[in-house]
């Protein structure tokens, strides 16, 4: 893998400055790992392209969940690639669940079983169909990312990556202010505290971050160098 360097000018133009939410950091995160890439071999890219998760669940039991994905695979070795995908967004009232999402996985064209991850029968990149390479990209936090890659994803309002990330008072620049005793379960189920949190700003190491909070910037920075311990 072949970082981007300081002289670099996009690195400085992209960077954010002011709060973010949540499908903010998924587009900055997606940005910044494609440009950690700037100067590797692209295997093939696509844009704003229509595809289906075949067979996955969504939280609410939907099937055949469907997205307009974008990406790119890169060759990091010879014969291993390195796919890197991220959605459009989809209406939140639509499903329970998977508004956005960045996934990416390491594939093995061939393959003697080193890598979890492969894509048999093929003998070379330009015979890889695109369906098969979004079929082995992570659909599901069970996954881990050592295995199968990962994902990083905006889950009934959370900020997700691999797992819930736990509210973190060092990058949440505000939190939701409409009930500061309301919390956000699993699939973004509102519940009511037992005991009331006082201010509406107040962080329990438990909570979770909604939809309705605004992250700093330093958290992209943070998710890039987790994300990158999958590409090592």
């Amino acid at each position: 893998m072949k970082p981007s360097t300081e002289s670099d000018p996009r690195g400085i133009e992209t960077q954010p400055k002011e709060p973010l939410t949540i499908n903010q950091v998924l587009d900055s995160v997606y940005d910044q790992l494609i440009k950690e890439f700037g100067e590797t071999k692209v295997i093939r890219q696509f844009d704003n392209e229509f595809f289906e998760w075949d067979s996955f669940h969504d939280i609410n039991g939907t099937r055949h969940i469907s997205f307009e994905l974008s990406g790119a695979l890169f060759e990091i070795e010879e014969n291993i690639g390195l796919l890197i995908v991220k959605s459009g967004e989809r209406e939140s009232s639509w499903f329970s669940s998977l508004i956005k999402v960045v996934a990416w996985t390491k594939l093995e064209i061939g393959g003697d079983g080193k890598y979890k991850v492969q894509i048999k029968d093929y003998p070379s990149w330009d015979e890889l169909p695109t369906k098969k390479m979004i079929s082995a990209l992570p659909k599901s936090h069970s996954e881990r990312s050592f295995l199968k890659g990962g994902l990083l994803v905006n889950q009934g309002q959370r900020l997700a990556l691999n797992h819930v990330i736990q509210m973190q008072p060092r990058f949440v620049a505000q939190k939701e202010a409409l009930d500061p005793n309301v919390i956000r379960g699993p699939g973004g189920v509102p519940i009511l505290l037992d005991k009331s949190r006082g201010k509406t700003d107040g962080m329990s190491k438990n909570d979770v971050v909604t939809s309705g909070s605004l992250y700093k910037p330093e958290i992209v920075s943070y998710l890039i160098g987790q994300i990158k311990e999958d590409f090592v």
